[in-house]
């Protein structure tokens, strides 16, 4: 019927599954979305379906039948929560859960859409970007980001080389060996507890004054750069943490993670943020390869005969800021091609010398 409308909620995620497993495909330029509708009408609230049926409908907490089954199951045959699947679930009481989603999505539907609906500015948010833009990122998703697995692995050996010299630097420090000899351990540089000791029992570098959340002297990253002003080793320390780090974090993680087709896939998310920007998470965070570091950058390859283009949108916010506000100031650091943060520091703390002056205080 030319008068069906599919409404979902989570619509990225439903979409591809139901393509998936029955082949359906649905018309995009009617279907609806309330998680997408929710975010509209209150970005700071959870957009769960759990969470909106507890506070906008008489359903309640509809699902906890299906959470005293899983309990129940994972108890008595051993099995971890996490490794819980919804297969294992009995239809009679799966279905009356899917019955009572479906039932939810739809009350929330009539309750949120005839708010956007009617309001000019809600609803060109609603349907121009967010429905529109959950689309395109359902299908930047399904394409992927293509991984040159060889290189990543050779990136993998390179690290490997680096750690290994870069501890075997820090034996060249006699403090190290005086440690040893007198701990009667070999000294791990991811323990605190002999990361303390060593900085500041054998070198006897002074402690910065930050403190862990527990209140004992921290030793975190900050900590260390600050030291390695007083002494080289806690520099030797930052850089086997921060190759270690990258290793951990990234190859390790990316790798086994690459589909067959060499491309790895992640979630891209639109409304997880109350800035308006993108977040990403699955099999892992997009966001947060390091920027200006060739080692994983280098590891994602565009595929024969495309490129891969960065664009930097530098000071975005403060460019729709100084637009939406109608600051003439503003304004003119952009349109004069200057430097927003000296002018703005300029400005705001009234301060007599040039603006070029105040760039070289950074």
């Amino acid at each position: 019927s030319n008068e069906f409308t599919p409404v979902f909620h989570n619509m990225k995620f439903d979409f591809k599954m139901i393509k998936y497993h029955l082949n359906i495909d649905f018309p995009r330029d009617k279907v609806h979305d309330t998680m997408l509708l929710h975010y509209v009408l209150d970005e700071n609230d959870s957009h769960s379906l759990k969470h909106l049926a507890l506070k906008y409908t008489d359903y309640g907490d509809y699902d906890s039948p299906l959470e005293e089954f899983k309990k129940e199951y994972c108890a008595k045959y051993g099995v971890l929560q996490d490794d819980f699947t919804y297969d294992l679930i009995p239809f009679d009481i799966i279905s009356e859960y899917a019955s009572i989603d479906t039932a939810v999505t739809y009350a929330l539907f009539q309750k949120f859409w005839p708010l956007v609906r009617d309001n000019l500015k809600f609803n060109k948010v609603y349907r121009d970007l967010l429905i529109r833009g959950t689309l395109f990122l359902m299908d930047m998703e399904e394409v992927g980001i293509p991984i040159s697995v060889e290189r990543l692995a050779a990136s993998s050996l390179y690290l490997e080389d680096e750690i290994t010299a870069a501890k075997e630097y820090l034996y060249t420090f006699k403090e190290v060996h005086d440690f040893e000899a007198a701990e009667g351990k070999i000294f791990n540089p991811n323990s605190t507890l002999q990361l303390r000791k060593l900085l500041f029992d054998y070198i006897g570098l002074k402690p910065t004054g930050k403190k862990t959340a527990t209140g004992a002297i921290s030793t975190d990253a900050e900590v260390l750069k600050e030291l390695s002003e007083e002494h080289p080793l806690p520099k030797a320390l930052l850089t086997i943490r921060q190759l270690e780090k990258i290793r951990s974090t990234y190859i390790s993680k990316i790798l086994p993670q690459v589909d067959r087709d060499g491309r790895i896939r992640t979630n891209f998310n639109m409304i997880f943020t109350t800035s308006g920007r993108l977040s990403s998470s699955g099999k892992f965070n997009a966001q947060q390869i390091p920027r200006d570091d060739p080692i994983i950058k280098g590891g994602i390859v565009a595929p024969p005969g495309y490129k891969i283009v960065s664009q930097d949108l530098t000071t975005a916010e403060v460019y729709y800021a100084a637009v939406l506000s109608g600051d003439k100031n503003l304004q003119a650091v952009f349109k004069t091609g200057g430097d927003l943060h000296s002018t703005i520091a300029k400005m705001v703390f009234n301060l007599p010398c040039s603006v070029e002056e105040v760039k070289t205080l950074y």
